[in-house]
């Protein structure tokens, strides 16, 4: 069993988590142009400079995103979810994953997770591609309960099979 409110903190590594690929993605692909704008402009194409300015537009775009945007967004995002200030209580098997706040309760099967991410701040259980519940790895009492967590969420990760999909 685990106890916590979800603090700002928590859901903007949350959400830093959530789009890590998609940022890693976005720098590979302006760091690339960078390159192939340099190699291009090398060989005399003018047109090279404009990849240039597009990749360092691009970089620069990402990190003032990831920097400045996505903190704020995080703040907003977390005072406009009043549930997010609850004291949520997960309980878990083998089989289930429950949940209790003041604002009620849920039971759901583990198989019914689509996948799960994690960093070494929070744990996402993915209901979908973009909604996910966060679990703070603050709130584990202790290496084993993390483990036990992680194996479990594991499931949700498994190939499903068709008739489960």
């Amino acid at each position: 069993m685990i106890t916590g409110k979800v603090s700002q903190a928590d859901y903007l590594s949350a959400i830093r988590l959530h789009r890590a690929t998609l940022q890693r993605l976005y720098y590979i692909i302006g760091i690339a142009a960078v390159g192939v704008g340099g190699i291009t402009y090398l060989y005399g194409y003018i047109f090279g400079l404009v990849l240039i300015g597009a990749g360092v537009g691009g970089v620069i775009g990402e990190f003032v995103t990831s920097v400045v945007y996505w903190p704020w967004k995080a703040r907003h995002l977390h005072n406009q979810q009043k549930d997010l200030a609850s004291t949520i209580t997960y309980e878990w098997d083998s089989t289930f994953l429950s949940a209790k706040s003041d604002s009620g309760q849920s039971k759901r099967e583990w198989k019914n997770y689509n996948r799960y991410k994690e960093d070494g701040r929070v744990f996402l259980l993915y209901l979908s591609d973009h909604l996910f519940e966060v679990f703070p790895k603050h709130w584990f009492q202790n290496e084993e309960q993390i483990a036990s967590f992680r194996e479990l969420a594991n499931l949700a990760n498994s190939p499903k099979l068709p008739n489960e999909a």
